[in-house]
């Protein structure tokens, strides 16, 4: 029935007990991110949708991202199904870390007219599946006018992708891409 592979998975606790020891310190890891950008979105001026801030962040996992475990921070957010304006740090087992502002259009008047650098990979998306956090369906991209992509777009999803290996960087990456948005 079981290869030998799977029997080995099968038989080693430690595996499970370490991954839940990694998910909870992504999920501890995620929870000082949050504290860190509220204090830059309370310190920033910038106008928010309605309702964006109205609600703390939310911390949320999963163990069936394209078959992969997952854990999600998103804040701000406000994740409507037509009406989205939100910031979403994922972890993606056995993947990467990605920062992701997801924007519907009718939130665009919200948004300066400035462009978004990265110093780790940038992606675009602006059709298709606005769920899709694989980047699969993302265009690999230097930088982003957020306004000029806007104007003819269906929403407008711009990820920064951190390899996990820089786990330690994800923070300080994340409040300065968030940052740029705001500024």
């Amino acid at each position: 029935m079981f290869s030998d592979k799977e029997f080995n998975y099968l038989s080693d606790q430690d595996f499970l007990i370490t991954k839940r020891v990694i998910t909870d310190k992504v999920i501890t890891l995620f929870s000082e991110l949050e504290g860190e950008l509220k204090q830059l979105v309370n310190n920033q001026d910038f106008s928010f949708p309605s309702g964006t801030l109205s609600k703390s962040g939310k911390i949320s996992k999963g163990e069936n991202y394209r078959g992969l475990p997952y854990v999600i921070l998103d804040y701000p957010r406000l994740l409507k199904k037509d009406d989205i304006f939100a910031y979403r740090t994922i972890f993606w087992w056995g993947n990467f870390f990605t920062n992701t502002f997801q924007i519907s259009t009718n939130h665009s008047k919200y948004i300066k007219p400035n462009t978004v650098r990265s110093d780790y990979e940038l992606y675009l998306q602006t059709q298709g599946d606005l769920w899709d956090h694989s980047l699969q369906s993302a265009t690999l991209v230097k930088e982003v006018n957020l306004q000029k992509h806007l104007s003819d777009a269906d929403f407008l999803k711009i990820s920064q992708k951190i390899p996990l290996k820089k786990v330690d960087d994800l923070k300080r990456g994340s409040i300065q891409f968030l940052n740029q948005i705001m500024s």
